[in-house]
């Protein structure tokens, strides 16, 4: 039996061999096809792993928002004594099932509220009709894209144009590579004026003239690597997936062309700070970069002069100041505080931002902290000891954002992991308005169980201030 066996298994036997060491050959070498490969073998996991995956419905986890869900709408803000003496509206982000009593098909992108609760403007999310714009020709890798929509794209940062336009940045669901999810224009009724499926992630900064600051990334060719010492890899870090996402930042105009893309990585190596690379907490995402902001005409000068770039890098735990006219690295500074968010120029040589993981003597939560970038000397903004309601402090592992009020003496902040915003003054803490992203997911499919008597607690990925000359 086995010798009638043998003449056919033995060249099956040795075809597996040979396949099997060509795929270690070119997966060792990376040689092509490995990249063609290596993707196809990526959609296969993310696939395999998004059908194993629990429905999705939106930003919510199994969150209980405590409040009966047909009260959702009503609960969601909560106002200070004097928080009706200010004049400015509020935008927040929305999502997948969020404000459904407003926009009953998706959710609402983003809502405009006044100091009272009442609803002013809404933007319905519009998933399919925002990928049918895509400018870019859909040319850019991407592994595991699931076939609906509404799990495609996921809205994380909204900023007002002047003529009730929006600009909204996004991000991927699930298991999709890369998490970029480009950036789009929208129109008041939520329709989309154009729509970048390109790499661009995070929170867009809108310029006074309709350009716009956004966060980008390019997969790279090879291993990402950084090499330390004059003879040798005294210190080394290395992304080996053969795919590492590299930052920059895009400059778009009002049309949504790029005018010009600054290499972010290729100017911290060629600055004085490019050691510090080796210590990135993820090489093959080694900066990170999660916000852009303008040092403004009260900046002293010099490194820090106006018109420079201030960059949050989450993964290296550091923030830098980069010239927009020569792409070159002027200050980094480092702190007590840790993968950082929404770095904002204060004043002067101040800057404010949300602090993640940084630790001082009420260590346990998250804060918002001002940080001097000439001296290094940093301040908490919130939470103080005096702010005894927050004795258990709010905390996100990931995202968060500030927003500046025109005048620079307030803040909104939104705690994304908590689902909570608040309206500060910087000077003393204090608790102007608090907004609980409440959500009646009453009829969701998918939504978990005891969501028919209990509302949902949605992310909050930002509140934006709306100044009355906009309305």
């Amino acid at each position: 039996m086995l010798s009638r066996i043998l003449p056919i298994l033995m060249p099956v036997l040795s075809l597996l061999i040979i396949v099997f060491g060509a795929g270690v050959f070119i997966a060792e070498y990376k040689i092509p096809p490995y990249r063609s490969i290596a993707s196809g073998a990526k959609t296969i996991e993310h696939i395999v792993s998004e059908l194993r995956a629990p429905a999705y419905f939106g930003q919510f986890g199994n969150r209980d928002g405590g409040v009966p869900a047909e009260e959702a709408a009503q609960a969601r803000l909560t106002l200070g004594a004097d928080a009706d003496r200010y004049d400015e509206t509020v935008i927040a982000v929305g999502g997948l099932n969020e404000y459904r009593e407003l926009c009953p098909e998706f959710g609402c992108i983003a809502v405009e509220f006044d100091r009272s609760g009442a609803v002013l403007r809404s933007w319905p999310f519009r998933p399919a009709d925002i990928l049918a714009a895509d400018i870019t020709g859909g040319s850019l890798l991407r592994e595991g894209v699931p076939a609906e929509p509404n799990r495609v794209v996921r809205p994380l940062g909204v900023q007002p144009y002047d003529n009730g336009d929006i600009l909204v940045s996004f991000q991927s669901t699930g298991a999709m590579f890369p998490f970029a999810g480009g950036v789009a224009r929208l129109a008041p009724d939520g329709s989309p004026v154009w729509f970048r499926f390109d790499y661009s992630h995070h929170w867009p900064t809108l310029l006074p003239d309709g350009r716009a600051l956004v966060p980008d990334l390019s997969i790279g060719e090879g291993d990402w690597e950084v090499m330390v010492g004059p003879n040798g890899p005294l210190e080394r870090q290395i992304c080996t997936t053969g795919r590492p996402q590299i930052d920059g930042v895009h400059i778009i105009a009002p049309d949504g062309s790029v005018e010009r893309r600054i290499d972010v990585d290729a100017a911290l190596r060629a600055s004085n700070w490019a050691a510090l690379l080796v210590e990135t907490t993820d090489p093959c995402d080694p900066l990170h970069i999660n916000y852009v902001d303008v040092l403004d005409d009260t900046a002293p000068g010099g490194a820090l002069a106006p018109g420079n770039l201030v960059l949050s890098l989450r993964n290296l735990s550091a923030v830098i100041v980069i010239d927009p006219e020569t792409d070159e690295v002027t200050a980094l500074r480092r702190g007590t505080f840790s993968q950082q968010h929404a770095v904002h120029h204060l004043e002067g040589s101040r800057i404010i931002m949300f602090d993640n993981w940084g630790g001082d003597a009420m260590a346990g939560g998250s804060r918002v902290l001002e940080v001097d970038l000439a001296t290094g000397a940093e301040r908490r903004v919130f939470p103080r000891p005096s702010n005894a309601e927050f004795s258990d402090q709010p905390y996100s592992y990931r995202g968060s954002h500030l927003d500046l009020s025109q005048d620079r003496q307030r803040m909104l902040v939104s705690f994304s992991g908590e689902g909570k915003g608040f309206e500060l003054e910087i000077d003393t803490g204090r608790v102007i308005m608090t907004y609980d992203s409440l959500h009646d997911l009453r009829g969701v499919t998918g939504a978990p169980d005891g969501r028919e008597s209990s509302a949902g607690r949605a992310n909050l990925y930002g509140l934006y201030y709306v100044n009355p000359a906009r309305n």
